[in-house]
């Protein structure tokens, strides 16, 4: 598929949220089990536990797959961490753009918004729409840590070759970890795959083993250290590959609003952050349209 094939990449982006499992409303309209449906964390302090026994802290954003359920607590996997999590703590990875679209226009003069949106997006490979949420994220809220260390993840571990670099990514994971005094387990976890990307992997075993000393419990940080013992970077996995563009055009259409970079130092002007917001409103509402089309489509 081309990267500028961009309604063959909609409709099998629509293709794929329609495979996630069944819509958050009409899921509960018609009764439907959570069983087999993928979730995302509704907040960043999610707890997956066993028994009295935390599992997964929420350090590091997931899909999860819900494998049964208990009453009104659900039994979620993902890359080898699994628990329990109460069903309010989660949302539908189909219905989660438009959740957290909602909760945006709530309240957007917050930043835990636009983060969660921009976590979504990527999942399903938006990366134009992903670091435009970010950006606004970190206008919204200057001092928030967690747009630049998720666009250094992207440059980081982005299966799409012309988005990784991994140089850029270094220097936004330092820029991060400087100013949370290198103390936290997902930014330390974004500075160990960005020196993967860049084939240093005696520094990402050295931040990857920081990052778990920080969070012992998580074994996809376990996971990530073997991979970068056998001296190979991190992927983000097959649900970034349907990226419409690639850096190239992440960058048009920050130029075409009037931002050179994404240095956090730029505060444009707040016409322009007005139109970057309506960018990524029409964009999630073509999706919303594909899906709604392919829904109603004869299987």
């Amino acid at each position: 598929m081309g990267k500028n094939d961009r309604s063959g990449s909609w409709l099998v982006l629509a293709a794929l949220v329609l495979s996630l499992g069944p819509m958050a409303g009409w899921a509960q309209a018609q009764g439907v089990e959570w069983v087999g449906t993928q979730v995302v964390e509704r907040a960043r302090e999610i707890r997956l536990m066993v028994g009295s026994k935390v599992v997964g802290d929420g350090t590091i954003h997931r899909i999860y797959s819900v494998s049964r359920t208990n009453g009104s607590w659900l039994y979620v996997r993902s890359s080898g961490v699994e628990g329990w999590v109460p069903s309010t703590d989660v949302v539908p990875l189909a219905t989660a753009i438009t959740y957290f679209s909602q909760a945006i226009r709530q309240n957007p003069n917050h930043p835990s918004g636009y983060i969660s949106r921009a976590l979504v997006e990527a999942d399903l490979g938006l990366y134009p729409q992903a670091v435009s949420d970010y950006y606004l994220a970190r206008y919204v809220d200057k001092n928030t840590i967690y747009a630049d260390n998720n666009i250094a993840w992207i440059l980081a571990t982005c299966p799409n070759d012309e988005l990784r670099t991994g140089s850029e990514a270094v220097n936004y994971a330092h820029s991060v970890n400087q100013r949370m005094g290198y103390s936290d387990a997902a930014q330390l976890d974004t500075l160990a795959a960005a020196y993967a990307e860049s084939g240093n992997f005696n520094e990402a075993e050295r931040w990857q083993n920081q990052a778990l000393l920080k969070s012992p419990n998580d074994q996809e940080l376990r996971n990530r250290l073997a991979l970068y013992q056998q001296r190979k970077p991190l992927r983000s996995g097959p649900r970034a590959i349907l990226s419409p563009g690639g850096l190239d055009e992440i960058k048009r259409i920050f130029q075409q609003f009037g931002i050179r970079t994404f240095a956090a130092t730029e505060t444009p002007k707040p016409d322009l952050l007005a139109k970057l917001k309506q960018y990524v409103e029409e964009e999630n509402q073509k999706l919303a349209t594909q899906i709604a089309d392919a829904t109603s489509s004869p299987h």
